[in-house]
C-alpha cells in the first residue's frame, strides 16, 4: 500500500467501520493507532476482509485504491452495517493534519458533510456516494469520481 499517487497524497474519509465482533476490530484498530497506522488497519479491513465497500472501491479506482490513505468520518466501530454514529469533527481534523493531503475524498453524506463542516482548506474536495450504497447507478457514480481524481492528479502534475 502506498502513500501518494506521485507524490500526491489522497484521504479517502469513510462513515465508520462496522464488523460482526466489533471488540475484536476495535482492539485490532486501536493497536494500529497505538502504532500510528490507523489508516492501514482501515485498508486492511476493506480489502483484505471481501467488503462489499472494499470490491466496489477497488473497482472503480483501480490501481489508484491501493495509493490512497483510509480513514474514517468516526472511529467507532459498530456490530451493524445500518450503524451510522456522528462524525467526529476533531478526528477528521486530526487525520487531515496529520496526513497534509492534497486530495479528501469523502466517501457518503457523512464524511462528506463532515469535511464540509470543517470549512475551505489547502486541498481538493472530492465527494463519491458511499461504496455499499443500494442506489442502482453507485457503480458508474465510482467510476464518475474516479475519472475526476485522476484528472485532479493529472492537472497537479502538469
Amino acid at each position: 500500500m502506498g502513500y501518494t499517487f506521485n507524490m500526491i497524497r489522497i484521504l479517502a474519509i469513510m462513515q465508520n467501520t462496522w464488523a460482526r465482533d466489533p471488540d475484536r476490530v476495535r482492539a485490532f484498530l486501536d493497536r494500529q493507532h497505538a502504532k500510528l497506522n490507523r489508516h492501514r488497519g482501515i485498508y486492511f479491513l476493506l480489502f483484505a476482509g471481501g467488503s462489499l465497500t472494499g470490491k466496489r472501491i477497488a473497482e472503480a479506482f483501480g490501481d489508484l485504491a491501493d495509493k490512497m490513505i483510509y480513514e474514517e468520518a468516526s472511529p467507532v466501530v459498530t456490530g451493524k452495517a445500518s450503524g451510522c454514529p456522528p462524525a467526529d469533527l476533531d478526528h477528521i481534523e486530526q487525520c487531515i493534519d496529520f496526513h497534509e493531503p492534497d486530495i479528501v475524498l469523502t466517501f457518503g453524506k457523512v464524511a462528506t458533510d463532515a469535511v464540509e463542516e470543517l470549512g475551505p482548506r489547502g486541498y481538493k474536495h472530492i465527494c463519491a456516494p458511499h461504496p455499499a450504497s443500494r442506489q442502482p447507478d453507485v457503480r458508474e457514480q465510482l467510476h464518475l469520481v474516479a475519472s475526476v481524481v485522476r484528472n485532479h492528479i493529472s492537472l497537479e502534475l502538469v
